[in-house]
């Protein structure tokens, strides 16, 4: 909404990022130390040790998502209603107002086939044939549905700049429980929870 406005609003305004609820959030612990320690692994095992482990959090957390009304009403037809309506709210309700995308019905199937592809690294080229679109569409289509928080997307990592803009990335969406597939739901769960704290950490 910020890119529409007349005015950039420079140095006027903070900018935060509201990403679905977090394991720690739930089960009310605190940040005590924001930045990370210096390496993952001992982050990793700062955070498993000495904790008590919250399976049935976690398990209602995947269940019903991160997004407060299903996740705080947890009831499984409301919660499937809800995750059912999202994307198509999104698309063609949002969109349609942020950008000037005709072919919304293009837009929805592009976020089902994304839906099923969360396991493995994005191809622009397999979804154009799919969607019978050109590539360049694909993906403005991809950076509208990213810009719109329907989506996010995560590079691969490499010490070298040059090979991340050749390989290919992967796409989750913020609405893990709408994702096919248990082992990919919970992927997708692993890295909004992930993209939360690096939030955090830049924030």
């Amino acid at each position: 909404m910020f890119n529409k406005a007349g005015d950039s609003l420079s140095g006027r305004y903070f900018l935060y990022r509201l990403n679905p609820l977090m394991m720690a959030e739930v089960i009310g612990k605190r940040f005590e130390n924001v930045l990370p320690p210096e390496t993952a692994l001992k982050y990793a095992e700062k955070c498993i040790s000495g904790n008590k482990y919250e399976q049935k959090t976690m398990e209602q957390l995947i269940h019903f998502s991160g997004f407060p009304e299903p996740f705080i009403k947890q009831d499984d037809v409301f919660s499937k209603n809800w995750h059912a309506e999202y994307l198509e709210k999104t698309v063609k309700e949002d969109l349609r107002d942020l950008s000037a995308i005709h072919q919304l019905e293009k837009m929805s199937d592009l976020g089902y086939l994304l839906l099923s592809r969360i396991s493995a690294p994005l191809s622009v080229n397999s979804l154009k044939e799919d969607l019978e679109l050109n590539f360049n569409t694909v993906k403005n289509y991809i950076k509208y549905l990213v810009l719109s928080y329907a989506i996010f997307e995560l590079p691969p990592y490499s010490k070298k700049n040059t090979r991340l803009v050749k390989k290919e990335k992967k796409v989750y969406f913020y609405d893990w429980a709408a994702v096919n597939g248990e082992a990919e739901i919970f992927e997708n769960y692993v890295a909004v929870e992930l993209k939360a704290r690096v939030d955090l950490w830049n924030s």
